[in-house]
């Protein structure tokens, strides 16, 4: 019984996700109704700003630069010119980058974010009656043959919601996009989501890169979960 009441009950969507196996057989993405692409080159608009030694450690940086931006300007808090500001940014979006490399930076990000505010998907979701960037949340989750009261915690990127549906985005800049490597994260958002507002939930990867949304539609069930859990158990 001691064992039990020890066993780890919290776990985060980041670990879970990582945790499975690889490509899903059951998994499928849909892009401009072409299904299942689950390699994608995508495009570097003419040269990547992030070709500084230190490319690496600034991409977490540049993800969370670009996310900023389409949060201000999608609220409307700030103009781009604030954007192009480096003293006007929070530390986790400011690059430790020399003034020509940190401006052509700061350009890429706000052009991809540019190309979410202008995308066909913004202009779907932007007037619904709830509209959250970066939307915590805890889902509790009652799986057969595990201890109860298993937690999952996360944070959505973009939930746009109303009485009859609710959009879930997930932005992504990266260079390669394996879209498999996401259908847990999407499918655990779009439960979360369910359960939050009592709707529907639809989820859609936005390639920022190619300005192109991508709806993935994985339904992750109990039965895909507990050997998730089972291994981060052990680890």
């Amino acid at each position: 019984m001691s064992g039990e009441l020890h066993r780890r009950r919290a776990f985060t969507v980041t670990e879970l996700n990582a945790a499975a196996p690889g490509p899903s057989a059951t998994s499928g993405a849909d892009v401009e109704g072409r299904s299942r692409r689950e390699h994608r080159n995508l495009g570097d608009h003419g040269g990547s700003l992030l070709i500084d030694g230190n490319a690496r450690a600034q991409a977490g940086v540049f993800g969370t630069y670009v996310h900023y931006c389409i949060e201000q300007l999608g609220t409307g808090r700030q103009s781009e010119s604030a954007l192009l500001n480096p003293l006007l940014l929070p530390p986790q979006a400011r690059p430790d980058l020399k003034p020509a490399a940190l401006q052509r930076f700061l350009q890429e990000g706000l052009q991809l974010a540019g190309g979410f505010l202008e995308s066909s998907l913004w202009h779907t979701i932007r007037d619904r009656e709830e509209v959250v960037f970066e939307l915590p949340f805890l889902l509790r989750l009652d799986l057969p043959d595990q201890t109860p009261g298993v937690r999952v915690r996360g944070k959505m990127d973009l939930v746009a919601a109303n009485p009859r549906k609710v959009t879930i985005v997930d932005f992504k800049t990266d260079r390669q996009l394996t879209l498999d490597h996401y259908s847990v994260q999407l499918g655990l958002y779009r439960r979360a989501a369910t359960s939050l507002f009592s709707a529907p939930a639809e989820a859609f990867l936005f390639d920022l890169r190619n300005s192109e949304a991508i709806q993935v539609d994985d339904d992750i069930d109990d039965a895909l979960l507990v050997p998730l859990i089972s291994t981060l158990r052990v680890r």
